[in-house]
This record gives C-alpha cells, sequence and structure tokens, in this order.
C-alpha cells in the first residue's frame, strides 16, 4: 500500500527463514531487481550487568556493564549487526555500529568488539535494556562496513578518503 509517494508499507508480509525472497520495481520501462535471502538469527542466551568499580563511567558507584551471551550458528555464510535501546532510545553514539560477519565467530560466543559497543552507554539500575541480534545479507554487512570506516577512521596517514558509500 502507498502510505505517501514513493512509501509502500505492509503489515501481513512475514518472511520466513531460509526463503529467499526478491522486490521488481518496474518505472517508466526500467526494472529495478532487489533479492535477499532470509537467515536464521542466534537466540540471546542472556545478558549480564556486572557493577563497574573503576575505570568505568564518570559515575561509577550506580554505573553497570552490559555483556551479551549468545552462540553464533555455525555454518559459515552469516552477517549480524547489533542494537540496543536504552529506554526506548537508541544506546550509542552514531558511530558506535556493531557488525559481525561469522567467519570470525562461526559457531562461537560472540565476544568485543560486540560486548564493548553495547557499553557507550551509562547503565544504571531501573532502566530498560533492549539488545537485537538482526541478520544480514552480504551487501548490507559491505554497506555498514564502509559507513564504519568512513566515520570511524579519519585519521592518521592511512585514514579513509571520503568516497561515494555503494548502495
Amino acid at each position: 500500500t502507498e502510505t505517501r509517494p514513493g512509501l509502500y508499507t505492509t503489515n501481513s508480509f512475514k518472511p520466513l527463514i531460509g526463503r529467499s525472497y526478491q522486490l521488481n520495481i518496474i518505472q517508466e520501462g526500467i526494472t529495478w531487481r532487489a533479492k535477499t535471502d532470509v537467515k536464521r538469527v542466534p537466540p540471546i542466551d542472556s545478558l549480564n550487568f556486572e557493577k563497574q568499580e573503576d575505570g568505568g563511567f564518570e559515575d561509577d558507584n550506580e554505573s553497570f556493564f552490559l555483556t551479551l551471551y549468545a552462540r553464533e550458528t555455525p555454518g559459515i555464510g552469516d552477517f549480524y549487526k547489533f542494537d540496543a535501546t536504552l529506554n526506548g532510545k537508541r544506546a550509542g553514539e552514531i558511530d558506535n555500529i556493531n557488525i559481525i560477519d561469522d567467519k570470525f565467530a562461526d559457531g562461537l560466543v560472540f565476544i568485543p568488539p560486540v560486548n564493548f559497543g553495547l557499553n557507550e552507554e551509562e547503565y544504571k539500575l531501573g532502566d530498560t535494556v533492549e539488545v537485537r541480534i538482526l541478520s544480514i545479507n552480504a551487501d548490507a554487512y559491505a554497506f555498514w562496513s564502509e559507513i564504519d570506516v568512513q566515520i570511524n577512521n579519519t585519521s592518521g596517514l592511512f585514514a579513509q578518503i571520503p568516497t561515494n558509500i555503494r548502495t
């Protein structure tokens, strides 16, 4: 359904894991095609909060360090993006992009940089935290990787020269 010019939404589409989906758009005789596979996402085993004693945030006495425990599903070819919200708002700075190619973590428990990336916020007693593991495809991984490099590798002799991000 076109909800406003150029924006189409649906409430009935429920993708199934293991299936491929293709979107075709025909405009003025030109066909645009996008295809993706829906991949599995490992379940989150638990989140652990550990009180920061020293070396933490400015006000250590009530700050907590967040650790995510989840085991990557064995089998090379999965890519993930990790998102966290704190009290209903995106946690972390805009330059905090947590993505993983499972060729570096196949079948293992997720470890830093994921856990470190979740700790840019100061967690306090009573906060509500939501952490999501998103399955992304290789193209989305490349997109987020390029953004990460452009945002975070901005100084020094070998800094990335700003370029257009491939979409």
